[in-house]
């Protein structure tokens, strides 16, 4: 959240030198002085300094720079993130990050299978729908094909049974077996969405567990992005995003006020919604619509070309 708010530009405002370089910005550093040498991310909440070797999170430069113990440290930047601090449980954090590993050693295993024999299903599919072999390569998207050879694989990684069964992984199953990863507002996975590959209601899946309300798929690659495409399709935003444009997922034709305040924390100006063009697609333009002008949010409706 507070990455979107590009609130480095604040906590690191009164460092003299300070200069774009890419993905990072040099300035002085206040620790050991040296002009140039002090550098803090973009697109991460870190920062170091290649003289003296300060280095580490937000919380750290709070610690180090200002003498504040862990919980005011957290204080601050949760107060920056307008979070109240009772919601603040290191234990639940640790747990969610724990999670968060095993999906992404999950979607591992998962794109891995999708270039063998046994994903040639998903992959043909995939093909089939009018994806091209570079356009397979560059989405975060695999092939759920066995759940035993999907635990295999954890327990290889070490994972622990009751962590697997908690993950919600093997909620899914092999009757969905295109998934993708659904990830929240710091881009962490927290869970999965599967789609099937053949006729069968419903056409999506996710794991038990997923908590998708108030984010969208994508939502941390456009931090920042003042114009951002509206897309149903989760395969529609996964590609699409793929080719390098600003757009996130609903996973359905409902927008949220949960949605429209996480794009409003995202610095979004404006929202292009280009949702499907049946029944629901349009019922859920209208109430977009209607959500979008009570907001601070620009709204505009993509036309598509018949057919």
């Amino acid at each position: 959240v507070l990455l979107a708010m590009q609130y480095q530009e604040t906590l690191f405002s009164d460092l003299e030198g300070r200069k774009a370089a890419g993905k990072e910005t040099a300035a002085s550093c206040p620790f050991c002085n040296k002009a140039g040498h002090f550098s803090y991310s973009q697109e991460r909440p870190v920062f170091q300094c290649w003289s003296c070797g300060e280095a580490g999170s937000w919380i750290t430069y709070l610690q180090k720079r200002e003498g504040l113990d862990t919980q005011e440290a957290i204080r601050r930047l949760a107060e920056a993130a307008s979070i109240q601090e009772d919601g603040l449980d290191m234990a639940a954090y640790k747990a969610r990050s724990r999670k968060a590993s095993i999906l992404e050693a999950a979607m591992e295993h998962f794109k891995k299978a999708l270039s063998q024999p046994e994903g040639k299903p998903v992959y043909a599919y995939l093909l089939d729908r009018g994806y091209t072999e570079q356009d397979i390569k560059a989405m975060p998207v695999g092939a759920y094909v066995s759940r035993r050879k999907l635990q295999e694989a954890l327990r290889r990684k070490e994972y622990a049974e009751q962590e697997i069964k908690d993950s919600g992984l093997l909620s899914i199953g092999e009757d969905w077996p295109l998934v993708m990863a659904w990830t929240d507002l710091s881009g962490l996975p927290s869970g999965l969405a599967a789609r099937a590959i053949q006729d069968k209601e419903p056409k999506y899946r996710y794991s038990k567990g997923l908590e998708k309300a108030g984010t969208l798929l994508g939502l941390e690659k456009v931090r920042g992005r003042e114009s951002v495409l509206l897309v149903e399709g989760l395969l529609d935003c996964l590609l699409l995003s793929a080719r390098g444009l600003p757009i996130v997922a609903l996973g359905g034709a409902s927008l949220s006020r949960e949605q429209v305040k996480a794009l409003e924390v995202n610095r979004t100006k404006e929202v292009l919604l280009c949702l499907d063009s049946d029944k629901a697609g349009l019922a859920g333009t209208e109430k977009a619509l209607s959500l979008l002008q009570e907001s601070s949010l620009r709204a505009y409706v993509v036309s598509l070309p018949a057919g």
